[in-house]
């Protein structure tokens, strides 16, 4: 059993026989939103909706209601907002016909790895031989264990320290004599500093500014060293505003996240009648739309809270047929 079916209201569903069973009441022609034909087979992919944006995949043969025959399935997500990428690559599992979305995100300093939610019509691409690209993903996820931190106190004061990130912004240059400037001085100095915005400017910049980068090598520097004078003294989570890390798990598309909540809704399972929130989460610049069971979910979303949670990353990619006139090759391989 997949174990993040109850995130979209199946926390009752105890064995597959039971799944099965749904599956031969409930599969219709009206839910097919991809086909392929694969030798003697036609593998098509059926969504079966629980709510608005979420419901369970069921990949296989659909021949008659009494006769299914099902490859896989897997409960999803969708979301609506892209996320812009460079490059993409699709791998596929070892076992069966199910692929993994690559994004190599420069700014969050690893591989994006997600499940990809749309097998089926890639499987078509594949095997008509057109040529395509990817234009956008939209990026989901499901969570079965969350909980609602309050936002940073200090997030009210994060407009007024862009001067401190400025290129031309010296800590020295209020004293005398810059040599006799102290470390405290310099930390008050910088006690503003955002990394992602030192890292990006360090990425955007002319590798050759020998100042610039030791200008903010230095920021980066006194803004670590800061970090664990607090982290001695503070909550983690007073510190660390958002995040998206590899989880300490088995399955490489699983993340421990941080997030802002820039929208929540709470809907219900037409099926099991189970509710369910739908958290818009912003982590790190990156919008992912999470499914947690109502039930899974510690404290009360509210639009300027974080969600702190593990969830499974799942991906749609925006398939396009590629025109003669684009001469870019495909990112998907």
């Amino acid at each position: 059993m997949n174990t993040y079916l109850r995130a979209i209201g199946f926390s009752k569903i105890e064995d597959t026989e039971e799944l099965n069973d749904f599956f031969v009441k409930n599969l219709e022609e009206k839910y097919l939103v991809a086909n392929v034909t694969g030798g003697d087979r036609i593998i098509g992919q059926y969504n079966i909706g629980v709510t608005q944006n979420a419901g369970i995949a069921f990949i296989g043969e659909h021949p008659e209601r009494e006769h299914v025959l099902c490859d896989y399935y897997f409960p999803y997500a969708m979301s609506h907002t892209p996320f812009a990428i460079d490059e993409c690559l699709v791998r596929r599992y070892r076992d069966r016909d199910a692929y993994l979305g690559i994004v190599d995100d420069a700014p969050l300093g690893f591989s994006l790895v997600f499940y990809l939610t749309n097998p089926v019509l890639y499987n078509s691409f594949i095997k008509s031989g057109k040529e395509y690209y990817v234009k956008n993903i939209y990026l989901a996820g499901l969570s079965i264990g969350g909980v609602i931190i309050l936002p940073l106190e200090d997030e009210k004061n994060d407009a007024s320290s862009t001067d401190v990130l400025s290129d031309n912004y010296d800590a020295t240059s209020e004293y005398d004599n810059p040599d006799d400037v102290s470390l405290e001085e310099k930390k008050d100095n910088y006690i503003n500093f955002n990394s992602d915005d030192i890292k990006q400017d360090m990425i955007n910049h002319p590798l050759n500014d020998k100042e610039f980068a030791k200008r903010k090598m230095e920021q980066l520097d006194l803004l670590l060293d800061n970090l664990l004078v607090r982290s001695q003294k503070e909550d983690l989570f007073s510190i660390v505003h958002t995040t998206i890390s590899p989880a300490d798990s088995l399955e490489c598309d699983e993340y421990d996240i941080i997030g802002d909540i820039i929208s929540c809704t709470q809907k219900v399972n037409v099926w099991t009648d189970e509710a369910i929130w739908d958290l818009k989460v912003k982590a790190l610049d990156i919008i992912i739309n999470v499914f947690i069971n109502a039930e899974d979910l510690v404290g009360e979303p509210m639009v300027g809270r974080r969600f702190k949670g593990q969830i499974w990353l799942q991906g749609e990619i925006e398939f396009l047929e590629k025109t003669k006139k684009q001469d870019q090759k495909p990112e998907i391989e």
